[in-house]
């Protein structure tokens, strides 16, 4: 349930156009502390595969993704019009991430030409 822009039971505001390095470092911070960043950005993004995976190490991947990803739709305005996909998503803040970085060097001047 959102309330006010908050999504409640993560303690964060949404997504939306405007507050994306916020929202990332709530998020983050979020998955960092339910032991769910590294199915996200760590080194458990694909499940355990193979002989040395076990079932129960398969079902605790398969769960921690499922809660990161529920986090991660829950927090996302709900005034977009459709869902993006898991990808348009990624792509979006990885555009978002790289413009960030260009404007951070970026001076703006006012009418008395000081910075």
């Amino acid at each position: 349930m959102k309330s006010m822009g908050r999504v409640v039971g993560l303690g964060m505001k949404i997504l939306n156009q405007s507050n994306y390095r916020l929202w990332k470092s709530c998020m983050e911070s979020y998955l960092v502390s339910g032991d769910l960043w590294d199915v996200v950005g760590g080194n458990s993004t694909t499940p355990p595969r193979g002989n040395a995976a076990t079932p129960e190490e398969a079902n605790e991947w398969t769960r921690k993704n499922a809660k990161a990803e529920f986090a991660l739709k829950r927090s996302i305005s709900s005034r977009w019009a459709t869902q993006p996909s898991l990808e348009e998503f990624e792509n979006l803040l990885a555009s978002q991430e790289s413009l960030a970085m260009q404007m951070s060097g970026v001076k703006i001047n006012d009418d008395s030409g000081s910075a």
